[in-house]
């Protein structure tokens, strides 16, 4: 039996066949865009940002920190190739000091394949004068154009600077004065000779701030020498040992090294007399060997002999008692 006709059915276009839509096609999705490192980091940040409330000052919001944060890591992307742990490390670190890490305030410095923070002239400035036990501190560059005259007698230190700011020249030192709240004054003046030999000792002495803000770095080692004598609280004696440590590390690496590339080289006699100063040799192989003319031992076994009386035997003597009766005179 024929079927009945049945209505045409209408043909879908070879685009509602394949879309499912009729009319225009779909607008095409925008691609996810990758995350920037930086950016990356700062949603590590965001994420632990109930850690870093609690230490950062009330009048610097979260928002403002991460923002300077990524700002510096703008200026030196390659801090993102060091590891990561230490950078977030680094920012805690200068949160609790309740600095930003701007280059101003603090700085984030490699240091053997690590990101370290360190505090800059602002910062330690604006945490000594925090302390109130100041009426004011002031560190300065000498220029060689410029008028300066420096002396001590019975009176005590005496300074008097007058810049040349028309032909101020080179650099050759700077100092820092600090006046008490009690009218007592205290200055230390360094010049770049021996700036430059803190500097050769820093573990960033060649990168970072050291290389990108030279006098910065100069006014800040002669700051921290003087704040040694100061009369501060121990808050503020704690913030200048974060420096310290490092710089003793490094000191007795370098010491260390010393002691070892000679001995590989030099008669025993020389090797004895280019050992650091503080090393208390005991009885060691090195000691034996010079005694008894002996070839001196590898280099490997000084190391282990005097790498820990370097760090033991470097305590400061302290001002000498003029008054003592026990004073060899």
């Amino acid at each position: 039996m024929n079927q009945p006709n049945q209505p045409a059915q209408p043909q879908q276009s070879n685009q509602v066949a394949r879309t499912g839509f009729q009319g225009q096609p779909p607008a095409a999705q925008p691609q996810s865009r990758a995350i920037s490192p930086i950016e990356d980091f700062a949603r590590s940040l965001k994420v632990s940002e109930g850690q870093f409330k609690p230490l950062l000052p009330a009048h610097v919001p979260f928002e403002k920190f991460t923002q300077i944060v990524c700002s510096a890591l703008a200026k030196n992307p390659g801090l993102l190739q060091y590891d990561r742990a230490s950078l977030f490390t680094a920012c805690v670190d200068a949160a609790k000091d309740g600095l930003m890490p701007d280059g101003k305030e603090g700085a984030l410095v490699p240091f053997k394949g690590k990101v370290v923070y360190q505090p800059m002239v602002g910062g330690i400035l604006k945490k000594i004068r925090n302390s109130g036990e100041l009426s004011s501190i002031n560190p300065q560059i000498i220029r060689s154009n410029d008028t300066f005259d420096y002396y001590i007698d019975e009176k005590g230190p005496h300074l008097m600077h007058r810049p040349n700011f028309q032909n101020p020249g080179e650099m050759t030192g700077t100092y820092t004065l600090a006046v008490m709240k009690d009218g007592g004054i205290y200055l230390e003046v360094m010049t770049k000779e021996q700036v430059d030999k803190i500097r050769a000792r820093s573990p960033s002495g060649t990168s970072g701030p050291w290389v990108s803000d030279y006098e910065e770095m100069a006014k800040k080692t002669g700051l921290k020498r003087l704040s040694k004598r100061l009369p501060m609280s121990t808050d503020i004696e704690s913030f200048f040992g974060q420096d310290d440590e490092v710089d003793a590390i490094t000191e007795q690496t370098q010491a260390v090294h010393q002691v070892a590339s000679t001995a590989e080289t030099a008669t025993p006699v020389q090797a004895a007399s280019a050992s650091a100063p503080g090393v208390v040799q005991g009885p060691s192989k090195l000691k034996s060997a010079l005694k008894a003319k002996e070839p001196l031992p590898p280099a490997q076994e000084i190391i282990q002999t005097t790498a820990t009386p370097i760090l033991t035997n470097r305590e400061d003597p302290g001002p000498m008692d003029f008054n003592d009766p026990n004073l060899p005179l």
